[in-house]
């Protein structure tokens, strides 16, 4: 419970006490709340009072827990004494809304107009409702409804909150895998992704926050049998389409009331012009302009960006010339997408039509890129730094905090982008210029995944697995060859990195193909899928695909890649014996041909084989040192061989 302060404390003082205590000076916290500094200091002085919004904005800019807002609001309207109030320091309002959790992140501005719904959506997560899905129109603000939610609820779930992005997702079977990649848990020991996840989250107490979950559908029963096997765990999921699971509970999010959509749009105009007053005209002009823009969220961002060059009768002038645009340039074709996705489609259209010509082509090229990209791509591929800058203050494209500096796109501009792109005929030339691109950069890079620059190599393609996952895609349906090519540079980074389930359906697609093209790679696509079968410990499939290396390399005279086959088959031979010879064999070939990663690979065998034998006995460290000298720099001969090194216990 609060503590009190003493009766003789009005509003405004308190407001004013309060403020100092979070550091705020009055122009930040009107900043915040989207009002007039003036207004603000009549409020402290208590010559004035907040409206009930902005009482609203005010509990939540100074940290009030959300079950004191409706009493906050009450008292901050007169309608309740200020003794009520909770005292001025940082107290465990403050320490709750700072709650740690996973890795959410963090909107930029504050949410405004969703009390009820933010009351109703906590009630049902925090009482017998385990599966919440926020569904509505794309513009409404269900991912930032579903954050806000998380932000505050975090700390009521022993094991925190999880964030999990589905957007650049592009098949529901891949929807298990990012719920983990999202906990920072590799696939592993022969367990598919889902039951992995089940073990994992059986005994945690947490809240997962699935975002998008439109275009993969058809992986809703993962949730069903996710919430069915680990009894602690509660998922929220933001769609555009409801799931249909008997677990779910289904919260329709509407565009904002009037005077919130006003007083969002307010609180963007403040942020172009800090000092000026709004006036009735203005009032009048801004009513208009958030009725045309369906009082979603988005479209009011969207189109606010502009007040930095526009007034705000220009822009009305400027929406209202732009509310026949669909017919020129098209809508949705499908007949159950809701009114309110042309509406965004329009803003999004005629935010796009203010853009010069080069800005314009340089948007149209960003809608290639899934997952962001990097200024070098950017510059390879779509346009010049000047430029990046421009869409930047278009709030066209998101900038990350984070090292190295990344660009993204949200995920309906850049749907609007492609559909500009095929429009102008230029999907084919850019698709395939984004896939050449990064097939490049693959091939480039995955030299250094073996050497002293692995970790940056593969953080390096991490970073741009998305992008490399439509160049994917692009060659699949293109360029049978190249897809071959692309997904062989990308093996071993998909070992690493515990991408195995994703790794093993790309390269068995790219068997496919060179089996029907009769490609030299078809052995070497055995092999590598030896390696990633092995990694998910199916070692019967791993074993089969080794043995076709092996038949196909000795089919072709690769002498090398069968050798290397043959290291790992060692352990169907009948005898000890036999294993050393093979690897002995193998090894001293690669030596002939100088090639010194399939040595290494050889040796890494044969120590293997020793430990295995020799019951972990590390007594012997040095035998074997001695062993593998004599391997690499002379040919080895019985006396000298492994057997005779092996403790007699072996």
């Amino acid at each position: 419970m609060h503590a009190e302060i003493q009766p003789s404390y009005s509003f405004g003082l308190w407001l004013r006490q309060r403020r100092r205590a979070l550091d705020l000076t009055q122009a930040q916290l009107a900043d915040q709340i989207g009002c007039a500094l003036i207004t603000l200091k009549k409020i402290e002085s208590d010559e004035r009072r907040p409206s009930v919004q902005m009482a609203e904005r005010l509990a939540m800019c100074l940290h009030i827990g959300p079950a004191f807002w409706p009493q906050f609001v009450r008292i901050a309207r007169g309608e309740l004494a200020a003794d009520r109030l909770p005292i001025a320091s940082l107290d465990d309002s403050l320490g709750s809304a700072n709650a740690p959790s996973y890795d959410l992140p963090f909107p930029p501005t504050p949410i405004l107009g969703r009390t009820h719904d933010i009351t109703m959506t906590a009630a049902l997560l925090q009482g017998q409702t385990r599966l919440l899905t926020i569904v509505g129109p794309p513009g409404v603000g269900k991912s930032r409804l579903a954050l806000e939610l998380a932000h505050k609820l975090a700390s009521g779930w022993t094991h925190g909150c999880c964030f999990v992005a589905l957007a650049s997702i592009e098949s529901h079977q891949h929807v298990a895998s990012a719920i983990l990649q999202a906990l920072s848990i590799p696939e592993h020991n022969g367990l598919a992704a889902d039951i992995l996840l089940q073990r994992v989250l059986r005994t945690r107490r947490m809240l997962l926050l699935i975002d998008n979950f439109e275009h993969v559908l058809d992986a809703a029963l993962l949730l069903a049998d996710l919430l069915a096997s680990c009894p602690q765990l509660h998922i929220l999921v933001t769609s555009r389409v409801v799931l249909n699971l008997r677990w779910e509970h289904v919260y329709n999010l509407a565009p904002l009331e009037q005077i919130a959509a006003i007083d969002l749009f307010v609180m963007h105009y403040k942020r172009h012009h800090a000092q000026t007053y709004i006036t009735e005209d203005d009032q009048a002009d801004i009513g208009a302009i958030v009725n045309q823009l369906d009082r979603l969220p988005l479209a009011i961002e969207m189109a606010s960006a502009w007040l930095s060059i526009l007034h705000i009768a220009e822009l009305r002038a400027q929406l209202t010339k732009a509310a026949s645009l669909h017919t020129m340039i098209g809508i949705y074709s499908a007949r159950d997408l809701p009114a309110h996705q042309r509406t965004l489609r329009d803003t999004i259209a005629w935010s796009y039509r203010l853009l010069g010509e080069q800005e314009r082509t340089s948007f149209r090229k960003l809608g290639v890129f899934r997952g962001g990209w990097s200024l070098e791509s950017y510059l390879a591929l779509a346009g010049s730094q000047q430029i990046l800058a421009t869409l930047q203050r278009q709030s066209l494209i998101i900038v990350s905090e984070a090292e190295p500096l990344r660009y993204s796109m949200l995920e309906m501009l850049r749907e609007f982008a492609l559909d500009m792109l095929c429009d102008a005929n230029e999907e084919l030339l850019y698709r395939g210029q984004h896939a050449m691109y990064f097939l490049d950069m693959a091939e480039r890079i995955a030299s250094d995944l073996s050497g002293p620059n692995q970790i940056e190599a593969m953080q390096h393609l991490e970073r741009d697995h998305d992008n490399l996952r439509t160049a994917l895609s692009w060659f699949h349906d293109h360029d049978p060859h190249i897809f071959i090519r692309l997904a062989m540079a990308l093996a071993l980074f998909w070992k690493r990195k515990g991408h195995l389930s994703e790794g093993c359906s790309w390269l068995n697609q790219a068997l496919a193909f060179a089996e029907d093209l009769q490609a030299p790679q078809h052995a070497m696509l055995h092999f590598l899928l030896g390696d990633l079968y092995a990694g998910t410990g199916n070692d019967a499939l791993s074993a089969a695909h080794y043995r076709y290396c092996l038949l196909s390399a000795e089919n072709l005279g690769d002498q090398s890649l069968a050798a290397l086959a043959r290291c790992n088959l060692i352990y169907e031979l009948d005898t000890v014996t036999e294993c050393i010879r093979v690897l002995e064999q193998s090894i001293g070939l690669f030596r002939k041909l100088g090639d010194k990663p399939r040595i290494a690979r050889g040796i890494h065998e044969l120590i293997r084989l020793y430990l295995n034998v020799s019951g972990m006995n590390t007594s012997f460290q040095d035998s074997i040192d001695e062993y593998i000298d004599c391997l690499l720099y002379t040919s080895p001969s019985p006396r000298d061989g492994l057997l005779s090194r092996m403790p007699s216990s072996a």
